[in-house]
């Protein structure tokens, strides 16, 4: 199996199992409908494209989330072959609206170099993953938008919100959460998270200011 097939099926695995932990959170006592969004870009930035948009997440997976929640993915390309997947989730369910960090340790990953960075403006979760034996290492972005086009890219802070719906009940307000994801194979770690950190503040500005679905 190839390495980038190798890491797809991580990061499949690494979905699901944050879904099954998220479920030990009880649900809010509604959940606010969520229209249709916008498909993701079929080109991120000047470099990588996309021919289509891809569901990685199994039917269990799906029956676990709210109706309401909306997943969409995407695999990009560069011209070198560099992979990069965005992964998008819309809605108030706590099973899907998460932090990442936490499923990812939960598969074996160690987190390196996890803060918050600004690019044009945006802030920005980056951090590397560093796994055991042949494991090519990730860089991951993601981000937050909550109501008004606000931007949170802390995810304590999106804990706390959602544990707040939680504990006063009532119709949860829809956010979205956005993480981009690749293959830290270029040799240059830092041009590299540079590169993925841009890709992420323009994706995450672009739901920002975009009419919320």
């Amino acid at each position: 199996m190839s390495p980038s097939r190798r890491t797809a099926f991580i990061l499949a695995g690494a979905f699901a199992l944050t879904i099954v932990a998220a479920r030990l959170i009880p649900a809010p006592d509604s959940v606010a409908p969520t229209p249709p969004a916008a498909p993701l870009p079929q080109k991120l930035g000047a470099d990588f494209a996309s021919g289509r948009v891809t569901d990685e997440t199994t039917s269990a997976t799906r029956a676990m989330l709210a109706a309401q929640t909306q997943i969409a993915t995407r695999t990009y390309r560069d011209a070198h072959g560099q992979t990069l997947q965005v992964i998008r989730i819309i809605g108030s369910d706590r099973n899907a609206l998460h932090d990442p960090r936490s499923c990812l340790a939960g598969v074996g990953w160690r987190i390196e170099d996890d803060r918050t960075e600004t690019a044009n403006g945006v802030s920005v979760r980056v951090c590397r993953l560093v796994g055991e034996g042949n494991r090519v290492p990730l860089l991951v972005a993601y981000g937050y938008v909550g109501e008004n086009g606000a931007v949170i890219a802390d995810p304590s802070a999106i804990r706390a919100k959602l544990l707040y719906q939680a504990l006063v009940g009532g119709a949860a307000k829809s956010l979205i959460f956005l993480r981009l994801i690749t293959p830290d194979t270029s040799g240059q770690p830092q041009a590299a998270r540079g590169r993925l950190r841009s890709l992420a503040a323009g994706l995450i500005r672009a739901h920002a200011t975009a009419p919320k679905p």
